[in-house]
């Protein structure tokens, strides 16, 4: 009988991570890899390390299919990827699992409503921005970013080379364009 594999993942450092855990923990998890970094993309450190460490047998479980990816093609190809190894897939929230026909089925259909709810939601939004902005109402979204203390300090541990950038960028949560705009700001505030 294969090891019960457990992969939990927050989107930013800030989130907390430790209720995913617990419910990992509680369902069997033997071995939790666990990522505080966006799930736009499957091209994850953690992630990446799982797939490879995982044997014929083992069955990866999350607390929702959220936590490993964000779309549904995504999902799809990491349970298949999971399928060609052997390895099994199941979702705690979700209470899914690919073990069996049905649970393939219900994993393939549920992946495609939620694909198709995000699409209806996305053209409601933008009909929305575009009714608004005729009536002169919309003015588009001011996102104001702060240099808090917790990202000052991975700055200046990148500055004394303690840190690589790379990995500060991971650990700051920010998007690549987001943390060098703030690398900037920081580097010209404190020369």
């Amino acid at each position: 009988m294969g090891r019960k594999i457990g992969y939990a993942r927050v989107s930013t450092v800030g989130q907390n991570i430790d209720a995913q855990i617990k419910q990992l923990k509680d369902a069997g998890c033997e071995m939790i890899y666990e990522e505080k970094i966006s799930g736009k993309n499957i091209d994850r450190t953690e992630l990446q390390k799982m797939k490879k460490e995982l044997h014929k047998g083992d069955t990866v479980i999350v607390t929702s299919f959220s936590r490993l990816a964000r779309s549904t093609k995504d999902l799809l190809e990491l349970v298949e990827t999971f399928q060609i190894k052997g390895v099994g897939f199941k979702s705690l929230k979700e209470d899914i699992s690919t073990q069996g026909a049905s649970g393939k089925f219900i994993l393939t259909l549920l992946g495609a409503v939620a694909t198709f709810e995000r699409e209806l939601m996305l053209e409601k939004q933008k009909d929305g921005i575009a009714s608004a902005r005729s009536q002169g109402k919309y003015k588009g979204k001011q996102r104001v970013i702060y240099l808090d203390d917790r990202i000052k300090d991975l700055f200046k541990r990148v500055d004394r080379k303690e840190l690589k950038a790379k990995e500060a960028l991971h650990l700051s949560g920010f998007s690549q364009g987001t943390y060098y705009k703030l690398w900037k700001e920081w580097k010209d505030r404190s020369q």
